[in-house]
């Protein structure tokens, strides 16, 4: 593979030793600017409004109920953050927990399994 008048990749492309490397991802830099600049155009004060007016949507019975929904969405997800996806759920085999006495009558783990002394 040739790349005439790149003098800074080899012969098969790759950036040569050296290389002081390119300008980076430019979305994240932009993303980054953005913010800085919306956080610069909104005063404390204006953002404490808008999160009043959040609240008082998602609490107002006589809104419909999907835009109470996406107040409350949108208020939660700013003021506490957005959860994390669930993991995947553990396969357990509960008749081995049930074998050692680990479950109660209900299922309910009572207490933990057998453990190495050393």
């Amino acid at each position: 593979m040739t790349l005439e008048g790149d003098s800074e990749r080899d012969q098969r492309g790759p950036f040569r030793r050296g290389n002081r490397g390119g300008p980076g991802k430019p979305h994240p830099r932009r993303a980054a600017e953005d913010q800085r600049a919306i956080r610069e155009a909104i005063a404390p004060a204006d953002l404490a409004r808008v999160l009043v007016a959040l609240r008082d949507l998602a609490l107002d019975a006589a809104a419909s109920g999907a835009d109470r929904i996406a107040a409350a969405r949108a208020l939660l997800d700013r003021v506490a953050g957005r959860p994390r996806e669930a993991a995947a759920p553990i396969d357990v085999d509960t008749r081995w927990l049930q074998a050692h006495g680990c479950l109660s009558g209900r299922g309910s783990v009572v207490k933990a399994g057998p453990t190495q002394s050393g």
